[in-house]
């Protein structure tokens, strides 16, 4: 099962991560904050001219639908060109000739695998995201195909079996081939063969049903529009960046969408308990088509942990884990219920007493008002500003953008001795997914004389 770690790597990127040798990239949404912080700010990061150019270039973006088609069934053929010559050897394998291959392939394929496959999440290109999006779902049918060739298993098997007594491997890679072995038997080698088939479609169906999922999240374009009396309250920073719509009977009106940086300061700041409801349903109610995939998807991981010798899907998946069962996540929720249950129970009390207050001032009736969801944010918010007197929006003034983000780097530079240096748009070098985004060559200096380069490192930033 060469690409056995397809499916891990993949969901690695939908937390925006991609790895490789010498790159890291980083997505990470800022535009909730760019909203409440000054632009005004220049960036204070400190380019160290004495440093030479990056010795490499970085991981290029200028992958097309076609391209992302051919990297991806080329991988496929290299993947499953080793897992036939690992299934071939047999009693003859070993661990140059299974594991070692083995784990450089991944490590070969692992930084294009995930970033054919993180174009959907971040292009503005829609045929693009589209070929991301198969590249994922050939990406996972290869994975369960693979993961369930008994031959390869046989090979990678036998290595397991020859090397966990022995005395010539470090633990670490001890630990893979354990690793890798065990992949294989919790995907049901060890059953008839009529069982695999069964594990396999299942495994298919379940691959298709969350790349389905995850597409209808991110194609999402619900709204809600809004009159600017509805959203009092809400700053107007955020308002700025609304859209405005004209009705049909001549109305302009305010574009939220669900989109974090829309509906966080909503239902943070808006005073009108209708507007806060209308926007927290409204959210919990989008998408409606994958809701019968979420129900769809737990009927089929019970059926398929219960194939594979499991009470339950849960009990699978922590098997691998820190926790290990699932009576452990239940006793240590338990017990943070009972520690935690007597301080909810206080601090409620508060919110509701803000609530009732609320009301009342706004001439609306207070007495036994119930707390609602979408009350939450909005009186934790009120809380924060009565009783410790913390302004949020005043708050963040004092924190402009630019100016964070270069103290940010610069604390991680003091604690890893690393210098982040910006690579301008102008740089040859320069090369990202997206004309806004920042790139950064990191350097390591433990040596001052020699300092030795990281990796290039890029986010989006303003």
């Amino acid at each position: 099962m060469l690409i056995k770690q397809f499916t891990s790597l993949i969901n690695t990127h939908k937390k925006a991560f991609i790895f490789s040798s010498s790159l890291v990239t980083i997505a990470t949404s800022v535009l909730l904050q760019q909203r409440f912080f000054s632009n005004n700010s220049s960036s204070t990061l400190n380019n160290m001219t004495s440093l030479p150019a990056p010795p490499q270039a970085p991981m290029a973006w200028n992958h097309t639908p076609n391209s992302i088609k051919s990297y991806t069934d080329q991988l496929i053929k290299e993947a499953r060109a080793l897992d036939d010559k690992i299934a071939s050897l047999s009693e003859n394998a070993t661990f140059e000739s299974v594991i070692k291959p083995f784990a450089n392939l991944e490590n070969k394929q692992a930084g294009l695998i995930n970033q054919l496959s993180f174009y959907q999440h971040v292009s503005a290109d829609k045929e693009l995201r589209d070929a991301s999006n198969e590249a994922e779902e050939k990406f996972n049918a290869y994975s369960i195909e693979a993961g369930l060739r008994e031959d390869v298993f046989k090979s990678i098997h036998k290595v397991y079996i020859d090397t966990k007594d022995s005395k010539d491997l470090d633990a670490e890679t001890k630990r893979f081939i354990l690793k890798v072995n065990k992949q294989y038997e919790r995907n049901g080698l060890a059953l008839p063969l009529e069982t695999r088939e069964k594990i396999k479609e299942l495994k298919q169906q379940l691959s298709t049903l969350a790349i389905k999922f995850s597409k209808n999240l991110g194609e999402e374009t619900e709204f809600i529009l809004f009159t600017k009396e509805q959203l009092k309250g809400v700053p107007e920073d955020v308002l700025s960046q609304f859209e405005e719509v004209k009705t049909d009977d001549g109305e302009t009106k305010l574009k939220m969408t669900f989109k974090y940086p829309d509906i966080f300061p909503v239902l943070k700041f808006a005073s009108n308990p209708d507007t806060r409801k209308a926007a927290f349903t409204g959210d919990q109610n989008k998408v409606p088509e994958n809701s019968k995939i979420l129900v769809k998807a737990v009927k089929l991981r019970a059926e398929l942990a219960q194939l594979l010798g499991y009470n339950n899907f849960s009990e699978y998946i922590l098997e691998e884990r820190m926790a290990k069962t699932p009576e452990t996540v239940s006793n240590f929720l338990a017990d943070l219920k009972v520690k935690l249950k007597p301080l909810g129970e206080k601090e409620l009390i508060k919110l509701k007493d803000l609530k009732s207050a609320d009301l009342k001032a706004k001439g609306l009736p207070s007495e036994n008002a119930d707390y609602y969801v979408w009350d939450q944010r909005y009186y934790h918010t009120k809380m924060l500003e009565t009783e410790y007197k913390v302004d949020e929006m005043k708050i963040a003034e004092y924190f402009p953008m630019a100016n964070t983000i270069s103290k940010m780097l610069q604390i991680y530079e003091t604690i890893f001795t690393l210098k982040f240096v910006e690579i301008s748009k102008n740089d040859k070098l320069y090369n990202t997914w997206h004309e806004e985004v920042k790139q950064f060559a990191v350097w390591k200096l433990d040596n001052q004389e020699d300092p030795e380069f990281v990796q290039e490192f890029i986010r989006p930033l303003p």
